[in-house]
């Protein structure tokens, strides 16, 4: 009852025939402000979407480096690894070596792989889409030591 009141009071000094005005700007407004809330309820679904990926492409990519890990001959990489792949394979290496080591740092993971840690959070988001230490704790809670 009190948006009515409002509404009324809004167009106290307006007269009848200039009415139509104010109320088209005010549906305008109403009709943005719905469209707006469901963009953003569509980013914030997508977003935990796209996190739900990534998490599962980390496993799912460190499953298959163990399966290559022990079985070599197996392996169905090429000679011709990309960059990416080379990355992986070392970090995941590192991780590996590290796995029952409950606080690992982001600056113990880059001196063993002989690299900044810059560089290391920058390959790890180019390779996976997230950082190192994101790819660590969610390797660590699939397969190693609860942090």
């Amino acid at each position: 009852m009190s948006g009515l009141v409002y509404l009324r009071s809004l167009m106290d000094g307006v007269e009848m025939r200039s009415m139509n005005g104010p109320v088209i700007l005010l549906i305008l407004g109403m009709i943005f402000i719905v469209v707006d809330a469901v963009y953003l309820g569509r980013v914030v679904r997508a977003r935990m979407n796209n996190k739900r990926a990534l998490r599962s492409n980390v496993v799912h990519q460190f499953h298959r480096h163990v399966i290559d890990r022990n079985n070599p001959k197996y392996s169905g990489e090429s000679n011709n690894q990309n960059f990416d792949n080379l990355f992986l394979g070392l970090f995941f290496d590192c991780i590996i070596d590290h796995l029952e080591y409950k606080d690992v740092t982001k600056d113990q993971l880059a001196d063993k792989m002989q690299i900044s840690t810059r560089q290391l959070d920058l390959a790890s988001k180019k390779a996976t889409g997230l950082p190192a230490m994101k790819v660590v704790s969610i390797v660590k809670s699939e397969y190693g030591v609860r942090q």
